[in-house]
């Protein structure tokens, strides 16, 4: 279907690809060892984008029928802006593995087990506990007129463990997303960490009256990151807001701080040898020692500033593309858990904030802490109640006291906890 719908529009346009995405997802919900949800959905996308006369159009299906996408895609690009774009050519992919053949076996029966192994876990008397499942299998192919011809099958296993402590409401949580299905350890982690959190929630405590040290715990930390990553990414022109500058040798944020990314690990959710343009990826440092090394951009965006796509091209069936990253590794540091707290002394430990709807312009924070502990003589004392985290996020990253050395993922990202300086913690 690709090379029929490349043959079509190859006397009209100067350049042609096609890209076509499957997936078939389950998703299944536990609420106290009953199945209260169970639902299945099944997507195919078709993508045709042309270059015409220097100009660029897309045109996208989802019920199969493809026999429409040349006329309309040559339309478009009658509309489209001039736009210097040149696709990629052939290149041997490396071998990534994306995807597990059991993963793909997995049907309702199977994740009802899985979630009640997990559950089992924690089942204690006065508790709430709910898990949540997710396992998709699909597939990417990707072609173009200048000889591409490749793709990879994906598989993935989503698990949310949440529970709630009756006496008092106290809820934790725990999320973890693979490729392959989940062992016994990795339940095991699940089920410890939630076991952490109540633990240290089970007596009540007010944060400092002055500003101390913030410990963020690597769910917290995800959504802090959210505007420094999001500056990492070329949308167009560079925000006049954000103070990440890439290229300069000297660091923007604190030096301890090493990010990378890494579209090559195995049995990774994020991973895959080839983006959504074409483009073979690589392992790529974005910043080293608080210095910005590299940005990601997808073709077209890069194309309009002037500057080579880095890998990172992601497209759904009707959005317009863009750069996301794959798996994001922060380096780690050299204190355990234990080791951190106390170290910071007098502060305000997050386990988990409550979305990320209070995130400002240039990296402003006003974001509602869902459970977060206080810290007193280098101990955890108790949880604080409506408390709000406040600062900036990119001020906040040049001032790191330290960095653990357990990392955790959180969807893509494995993250350490992280002791920030220039952050408060207000209300509770």
């Amino acid at each position: 279907m690709i090379a029929s719908l490349l043959e079509r529009v190859a006397r009209r346009a100067e350049a042609a690809d096609v890209l076509v995405t499957t997936d078939e997802t389950l998703a299944l919900s536990l609420d106290d060892g009953a199945v209260v949800s169970a639902a299945a959905l099944s997507e195919r996308g078709t993508v045709l984008r042309v270059v015409r006369e220097g100009r660029v159009g897309s045109a996208a299906t989802s019920d199969g029928d493809v026999d429409p996408l040349p006329a309309a895609a040559i339309a478009a690009a009658a509309c489209g802006d001039p736009l210097p774009l040149l696709l990629p050519g052939a290149s041997p992919l490396p071998p990534v593995v994306t995807h597990d053949a059991t993963t793909a076996t997995l049907d309702v029966a199977a994740l009802t087990e899985l979630g009640l192994r997990l559950a089992a876990r924690v089942r204690r008397d006065g508790r709430r506990i709910a898990v949540h499942l997710e396992r998709s299998v699909g597939s990417v192919r990707i072609g173009n007129t200048r000889g591409v011809d490749a793709g990879y099958e994906a598989s993935f296993v989503a698990i949310e463990l949440v529970v709630q402590r009756t006496a008092d409401g106290v809820i934790a949580s725990r999320h973890l997303a693979t490729v392959d299905v989940p062992d016994d350890a990795a339940l095991d982690a699940l089920a410890t960490s939630v076991e952490r959190q109540l633990e240290w929630a089970r007596a009540s405590a007010s944060p400092p009256v002055a500003n101390g040290p913030v410990l963020l715990m690597p769910t917290a930390l995800r959504g802090v990151l959210v505007p420094v990553l999001d500056a990492l990414v070329i949308r167009g022109e560079p925000s006049p807001m954000s103070p990440l500058v890439e290229g300069l040798e000297e660091p923007v944020l604190h030096p301890s701080l090493t990010l990378r990314d890494d579209p090559w690990l195995e049995l990774r959710p994020g991973s895959r040898g080839i983006d959504d343009d074409g483009v073979t990826t690589w392992p790529q440092l974005l910043v080293e020692d608080g210095a910005v090394l590299r940005c990601a951009v997808d073709l077209e965006t890069g194309a309009a500033a002037g500057r080579p796509a880095t890998g990172h091209g992601r497209r759904t069936t009707f959005g317009r593309p863009h750069a996301a990253f794959s798996n994001l590794l922060l380096a780690p540091g050299e204190l355990d858990l234990a080791g951190l707290i106390s170290a910071m002394g007098d502060g305000v430990l997050i386990e988990r904030l409550a979305g990320t709807a209070g995130l400002g312009p240039a990296g402003a924070l006003h974001l509602p802490v869902a459970l977060g502990y206080r810290v007193q003589g280098g101990e955890v004392r108790g949880r604080v109640e409506g408390a709000v985290l406040l600062g900036n996020a990119f001020d906040a990253l040049t001032a790191v006291a330290a960095i653990g050395r357990d990392r955790e993922w959180v969807g893509s990202a494995l993250l350490p906890p992280l002791v920030l300086e220039r952050l408060a913690v207000a209300g509770g």
